[in-house]
Formats: C-alpha cells, sequence, structure tokens
C-alpha cells in the first residue's frame, strides 16, 4: 500500500513538473498568494502542493475508472459463455437477439426471433373479417404476390387496432417457419406451402388457410447453418412455452454460440471517470475563485472599520506604522465582520499587514511597503489608501489626517451600500422558503373543502 502511495505522489510530480514546463502558472500563484499571506518560498509549496492533490484526485479517479472497465470485461466475458434469452411477459411484441458464430474460420451475426411467453388469447366475432382483411394487406412483405414468394413474410403477431392476436402454423416449417421466415435452401422448383392463420380474443378464434409458392433460390453454406441454428433455438422456446429464461447450449450443431450484447457500459465508465476528473479540476479552480471573491468580501467589509481605526491611531499621535502596529495586534474577534462572516479569511487584513511591518523591518521603505500592501489587497479602495499612507511618509503630507476623515466619510457610505445590498441578498434568498410557505397554507386551507367537496 505504501509503495503504491509512493508511486502515485512520484507520477504526480512528474505530471505537475511537464505542466510547469508549458504552462504559465503566475496567475493561478496570484490567487493563491491572494488567500495565502506567506512568503515567496513558502507560497511556491503550498501551491504546489495543492496542486500535486488535485492531480493525484485526477490519478486515482482514473486508476478506479480503469479497474471497472476491467472487472466489467471480466464479468461480460463470463456472461458470453452463457446465453441467456429474456422472453418478453404476455402481450409483448416479439423481440430480437443478435448471436455470432464461427463459420469455416468466419465470424457471423444474425439475429432470431425471442418470442413471448405466451400470446393472450383473443378474439371478436365480429371483427374477425376485418382482421383477416388487415393480414391480407400486410402478411406478404415485400413479395409481391403470394404464387412468387422469394423473400420472407410478415406474418404479425398482434393487430393493434383490432386487439385481435394472430397465431401462425407452417405446414412446411422445413421451409417457412412459423415467424414467416424462409429457413431451407430451395434448388430449382417452386414448392407449395400451406400457412394458417388463426385470429383469436378470450374464448373465441377463427382460422383461414393462405396457400403459397415458395420459388427456388440459392442459398450458402453459412446461410444454411445460420438457418439450422435459428431454427433450433425456435423449437427450443416452443418446446419450453412457459419458461421466462431458456438457457442455449455453448454449440448448435457443432458450432459456437456467442452472444452479442449491445451495450455502452464500458465507454459510460471511462466517459464517467473522464467527467469526474474533470469536475475535480474544475472544483479546484473554482474553490480558489470562490476563496477570493469571500476574501474581497470580507476586506470590504473590514474596511470602514480599518480606516476608523487608522485615523483615531493617528489622531492620538501614532505615525502610519505606528497605527498599523496597533491595528494588527488588536485582535478582531469581537468585530462586526467576526460575527456576520466566520471562515478562514477573517483575519486577512491583519495578516497582510503584519507581513508589511516584516517587509519594514526587513529594509525595504515604508512608502514602498505600504504600495505593496495595496497591491496586495487588489481593491480599489485599499490602494487609494495605501497610495495616501505612502505619499504621507515620503513628503509629510500635513492635513493627512482631513485625508483620512473624508476617507473616513466615504468609507460610511461604503458600509451602507453594502448592506443594503447584503440586505437585497437575504430578501432574495428568503423567497423561496416564502414560496413553500405560501404553498403550505394553500394546501392547509384547500383540503378540507376538497375532501367535503
Amino acid at each position: 500500500m505504501k509503495r503504491n502511495r509512493d508511486i502515485l505522489i512520484w507520477v504526480s510530480e512528474k505530471i505537475y513538473n511537464f505542466i510547469l514546463r508549458f504552462t504559465d502558472m503566475s496567475e493561478l500563484q496570484k490567487c493563491f498568494r491572494s488567500l495565502n499571506v506567506v512568503s515567496e518560498k513558502e507560497l511556491e509549496r503550498k501551491c504546489r502542493l495543492y496542486f500535486l492533490t488535485v492531480i493525484k484526485k485526477v490519478l486515482l479517479i482514473f486508476m478506479i475508472t480503469i479497474a471497472a472497465v476491467g472487472i466489467f470485461a471480466v464479468l461480460k466475458h463470463r456472461k458470453n459463455q452463457e446465453i441467456v434469452i429474456d422472453r418478453g411477459s404476455y402481450d409483448t411484441d416479439i423481440e430480437e437477439l443478435e448471436l455470432q458464430t464461427n463459420i469455416d474460420d468466419k465470424e457471423y451475426s444474425f439475429i432470431v426471433d425471442v418470442l413471448p411467453v405466451e400470446y393472450e388469447p383473443a378474439d371478436m366475432g365480429e371483427v374477425f373479417d376485418k382482421g383477416f382483411e388487415y393480414i391480407e394487406n400486410v402478411y406478404l412483405g415485400k413479395n409481391t404476390s403470394k404464387d412468387n414468394i422469394v423473400t420472407d413474410l410478415n406474418l404479425i403477431s398482434y393487430i393493434d387496432e383490432l386487439g385481435l392476436t394472430v397465431k401462425w402454423t407452417s405446414y412446411r416449417y422445413e421451409i417457412i417457419n412459423n415467424a414467416g421466415r424462409i429457413t431451407e435452401e430451395i434448388l430449382g422448383k417452386p414448392v407449395h406451402v400451406e400457412l394458417v392463420a388463426e385470429l383469436s380474443y378470450k374464448d373465441y378464434s377463427k382460422k383461414k388457410n393462405y396457400t403459397l409458392t415458395v420459388m427456388g433460390r440459392p442459398v450458402s453454406h453459412a446461410e444454411r447453418v445460420i438457418n439450422g441454428i435459428k431454427s433450433y433455438i425456435n423449437k427450443l422456446q416452443l418446446a419450453n412455452i412457459n419458461e421466462r429464461q431458456i438457457k442455449l447450449p455453448s454449440e448448435i450443431d457443432g458450432y459456437q454460440i456467442i452472444g452479442v450484447r449491445k451495450d455502452n457500459v464500458t465507454i459510460s465508465i471511462l466517459l464517467l471517470g473522464t467527467v469526474l476528473a474533470a469536475l475535480i479540476i474544475t472544483k479546484s479552480f473554482s474553490d480558489l475563485k470562490e476563496g477570493n471573491r469571500q476574501r474581497n468580501k470580507i476586506l470590504l467589509q473590514r474596511y470602514p472599520e480599518f480606516v476608523d481605526k487608522l485615523s483615531l491611531y493617528m489622531g492620538a499621535g501614532l505615525s502610519v506604522r505606528g497605527a498599523l502596529y496597533k491595528i494588527a495586534n488588536t485582535s478582531n474577534r469581537n468585530s462586526e465582520s467576526s460575527k456576520t462572516v466566520r471562515n478562514q479569511y477573517s483575519n486577512i487584513l491583519e495578516d497582510e499587514i503584519k507581513y508589511t511591518l516584516n517587509e519594514i523591518s526587513s529594509g525595504i521603505s515604508e512608502g514602498q511597503a505600504y504600495i505593496n500592501l495595496g497591491h496586495r489587497l487588489k481593491l480599489s479602495v485599499y490602494l487609494k489608501l495605501t497610495s495616501l499612507l505612502s505619499q504621507n511618509v515620503k513628503k509629510g503630507t500635513k492635513d493627512v489626517l482631513q485625508m483620512l476623515a473624508e476617507e473616513e466619510e466615504s468609507s460610511l457610505l461604503l458600509k451602507r451600500e453594502l448592506a443594503k445590498k447584503k440586505g437585497e441578498e437575504a430578501g432574495t434568498k428568503l423567497l423561496f422558503p416564502m414560496m413553500l410557505l405560501l404553498g403550505t397554507v394553500l394546501v392547509i386551507v384547500m383540503l378540507p373543502a376538497l375532501m367535503n367537496f
């Protein structure tokens, strides 16, 4: 197990390194950096670990998919060794089963009829004539005349319009079977075949004879073998008319019988695995986007508080750096943002400020550090504020407190707009529950009236 895990990690790293060679990951790294306030080296490690996890999940999906395909192939191979005819229930149409056989080292596919379990009796005496008229219009199939039968007949088993069941009997089964198929090779001369059509409904029935002339035609060796197999299967079904399932032998007349299953389970499994892998990748990138959206939402909510504290501390005589230090080390557990939004990004502003103070401690100028802070926060309001702080450090602006007061008023307007937007969103979310409640009230009010109606 450990060895398989090591191989999976090794393959994931190879795929990640291959992707790095042909893909620019800078934008993704910027998106990832917005959610993780860490150094560049730690950011690269976290980003690599994140994408390795995604690749491992995709590989696991593909491994499970391949295993499922293999298991299905084995089960399908076993099923092919034992062919079972699943017959329809009463009053169902004749179904078809495709089989394969090997004749003279050549594969042949052919269709056999799967007859229903039992014909349901049916009879309406006054409509039998209409039933025979309908049969006479369709039973010849593609043949132009009953005196020149060269192709299979269209012997219907049920007349939907009249609700009549039709049962056919051939007195030359070796020439034409009860399903209307020519089953025997005929050489050089026509053969007369008598068919009997029996219409039935409940306890009533009526028969009518049809005399046909089947013309000679050459039949290949392969056709003769297939016709013999069909005849055997048909006789087997007629001999077991009440059996829902009939097991076919593996060989008939010395020829192997193989079931042909028209299913796309293998393709479906592969498609499902591909879709799951695509969903995992999509979900991973969607989580990054959603994380950035939540982060920006929290930063906007924290902005009025941030400006207010900054103005308060600087008005008390602290420098910009000192004010930022106080803000970064002040817990925001009791702040409004913590009460409304509690997630992993609640302290993102404090983390970014601490990162900025560490930059200043490492030798970066205050002005540049504040500009970097605005670029990392990315929001326009923070870019404007950090630009103001940077100018104050560089040029020593005297009216910085006045500018902060004006910015504080703007932030209050922003706060009101955010509160208004949040209220609108809440109203929209409540719309569906209100509709459910309305439906419940209508049912409570109308149900007693309907029951007494």
